[in-house]
């Protein structure tokens, strides 16, 4: 309960003041027009990577679901077949579930932390697509076993919790990390830039 009434406090405490205020406005114009960028400019120019994504993450989805949960299924392109009650069920894999709304979520965050230097806002950017692009087949993997023990209806709803589950402990974890980590790092490229500049 102490780091939520910090937390509470905090708040309360950048409320009150304008350079506060003026930060946490400027945090939410950033983050929106990152997030906007990438989700009509970025995602959609690169289509066919993330048509290659879903092929390349039904594969391990695949292999995760035949050595780790024991239950034999085919993969033919981003769709994984798997029998589900008596019967073949596909699942595809699609744009979505390759995790480009999250790599866009959680890249906007990052960006959008002006007090970290941009050299590492831009490689936390990186380094948190790859993560997320790693656990990404995990978590498919996951969900269909679900559906595979409890029929249809149950991993639909399954579905929508780990879907959302994992993007908000992930991103919340990743991004707490990497502020503590990154927050008060210098950089030795910039710091040479801005001692010749000086000169």
């Amino acid at each position: 309960m102490k780091p939520v009434k910090k937390f509470a406090k905090s708040l309360k405490k950048d409320a009150k003041s304008r350079k506060g205020l003026a930060n946490a406005v400027r945090f939410v114009c950033l983050f929106l027009a990152c997030f906007l960028f990438f989700i009509y400019a970025a995602i959609p120019a690169t289509a066919g990577l993330w048509a290659w994504l879903g092929e390349a993450h039904a594969q391990a989805a695949g292999g995760l679901l035949s050595s780790v949960f024991g239950l034999r299924s085919s993969v033919t392109g981003n769709v994984i077949t798997l029998t589900v009650g008596g019967e073949d069920v596909d699942f595809q894999i699609t744009q979505l579930c390759s995790g480009d709304v999250e790599i866009a979520l959680l890249a906007s965050l990052l960006l959008a932390t002006f007090e970290v230097l941009l050299i590492w806002r831009v490689v936390g950017a990186f380094l948190g697509a790859g993560l997320l692009l790693l656990l990404n087949p995990l978590r498919i993997a996951l969900t269909i076993w679900i559906t595979e023990n409890s029929g249809l209806e149950t991993g639909d709803a399954y579905h929508s919790v780990i879907f959302r589950l994992f993007l908000f402990v992930i991103l919340v974890l990743y991004y707490f990390v990497w502020y503590r980590v990154f927050k008060n790092r210098p950089n030795r490229l910039q710091e040479r830039i801005s001692k010749s500049l000086r000169i």
